[in-house]
């Protein structure tokens, strides 16, 4: 990973010089969290 780029490097390897915070949730029982950026772009799935 080049350490010599400014802001933080998400997955893709992009910087995002502005990284924003997120939530911190707090769960006492099994749960699953989804995280999404944008709008929802739904799709048929074939065969459901």
């Amino acid at each position: 990973m080049n350490r010599s780029k400014a802001g933080k490097e998400n997955f893709s390897g992009e910087t995002n010089e502005n990284p924003v915070a997120t939530e911190i949730i707090v769960s006492t029982e099994p749960a699953e969290l989804l995280q999404t950026k944008g709008a929802a772009d739904y799709k048929s799935i074939s065969g459901t």
